[in-house]
């Protein structure tokens, strides 16, 4: 007899019986389940008796809710993911901002001084000598009149000069200085404030790892030290703008160490700063008379950077102080076209706003084109801080014989100031 689990009770009968037995034994299919699954199973059972409290019922709550439990985990875990892709791009981000920020920095830090402890007591600390000798710059790069473009040079501060505060522990700004100083061209100024052994003051101001000059005075001259520390360093890390500046300062001395150091700069200098160099020592050598070595001077800019109007330019001023008005008229003709062409790759947009109408106003007055020569001039002398474009209107007025229009504009001349 088959029993209810589809065995056999044992009634003593051997094993080879009990298998001979069984392999008579047939079950219906409708006996068997479908499936092994134990969710579709009670599937099956809750269908053929639907009860809220069967067994199979309660397997279907149970298994419904794990699957809601599953499905927020996975929502949360995927939120997660999410967030941290989110926060790993705005990581990665703000490196490569830093990254192209520290590469692209140029600017120049002066770090605090060492300061003998009896300054320092007193307030006069490193940081105090650092930002005196800072202001110093900042002036004299300010009074550095110059047409260059900024872009031109090689070690260009282009306004950015600042103390530098030490920072202590891992912040933002301090992994900015690391990249600076790994990736960066930016120019770092220290130095130190000493008694010399004959107790005299000694400033010396050190620009990387190049010696430092020392120079030496009383307490009551630090602040002509600070003057002679902050040239040195202009000089150095600005040799063209150093000797810009000597050059508008128009004394006979500062016009004799500009010219030595232009000299220098043309023989020896990157290539930028040899072209302009040249232009400059033009407009020395004119001031001295020397027009011939103008014109050399001049030529060999052309010849290094035959684009450089600026150059084209200077050379037209010097032909025509000696009467070569032919020359002078080619050259200023080339110096508007290249002007025209490449002007902003050499001089700042503000320079070009006044040369430009200058330059016409040069090739109309020698081709005799009075209405554009006076219109021209008049452009540039509207330009700001060039009232000195005064003198070429009235001498285009008067040559055009409008002696009226000549005689106001030279009665609203602002006074001369001892510099001109």
């Amino acid at each position: 007899m088959r029993n209810l689990e589809f065995g056999w009770r044992h009634t003593g009968a051997a094993p080879r019986k009990l298998a001979a037995d069984m392999t008579d034994v047939t079950i219906p299919p409708g006996d068997l389940p479908g499936t092994l699954d134990p969710i579709e199973l009670a599937l099956e059972a809750e269908a053929a008796q639907p009860s809220p409290d069967t067994p199979a019922a309660l397997v279907l709550r149970r298994h419904a809710s794990l699957l809601q439990r599953q499905i927020a985990s996975e929502t949360v875990g995927l939120g997660l993911k999410a967030l941290a892709g989110a926060a790993a791009l705005a990581v990665a981000g703000l490196l490569g901002m830093l990254v192209w920020d520290a590469s692209t920095e140029r600017g120049l830090v002066v770090e605090p001084f060492s300061v003998p402890p009896e300054f320092a007591e007193r307030g006069y600390t490193g940081q105090v000598v650092a930002s005196q000798v800072l202001d110093r710059l900042s002036e004299m790069q300010d009074a550095t009149g110059s047409s260059r473009a900024p872009s031109t040079y090689a070690n260009n501060w282009n306004g950015d000069i600042k103390v530098q505060i030490p920072e202590t522990g891992v912040s933002v700004g301090e992994l900015r200085r690391l990249l600076v100083q790994w990736l960066g061209h930016q120019t770092a100024i220290s130095g130190e404030l000493y008694r010399a052994p004959d107790g005299r003051l000694a400033l010396a101001a050190r620009t990387g790892a190049a010696a430092a000059k020392t120079h030496q005075g009383t307490d009551a001259e630090l602040d002509a030290l600070v003057k002679a520390a902050a040239e040195d360093v202009y000089a150095v890390t600005q040799p063209y703008r150093y000797a810009a500046w000597l050059m508008n300062k128009g004394d006979p001395d500062s016009m004799r160490r500009s010219k030595a150091l232009l000299q220098q700069l043309a023989q020896t200098g990157d290539h930028e700063d040899r072209v302009w160099a040249y232009a400059a020592l033009n407009l020395i050598l004119q001031n001295e008379g020397d027009y011939p070595g103008a014109v050399r001077a001049a030529s060999a800019a052309i010849a290094l950077e035959p684009d450089f109007n600026l150059a084209w330019a200077n050379r037209a001023g010097a032909q025509l102080q000696v009467g070569h008005d032919e020359a002078a008229l080619a050259d200023a003709r080339v110096a508007l076209e290249t002007a025209r062409k490449h002007g902003e790759r050499f001089m700042r947009p503000a320079a070009l706003a006044y040369v430009l109408p200058n330059w016409e106003g040069v090739v109309a007055d020698l081709t005799g084109d009075c209405d554009t020569s006076v219109r021209a001039y008049a452009e540039a002398m509207r330009q700001p801080g060039q009232e000195g474009y005064r003198a070429a209107l009235v001498s285009a007025q008067a040559a055009c014989h409008d002696l009226a229009g000549a005689r106001a504009a030279r009665a609203e001349a602002p006074a001369p100031t001892p510099q001109a």
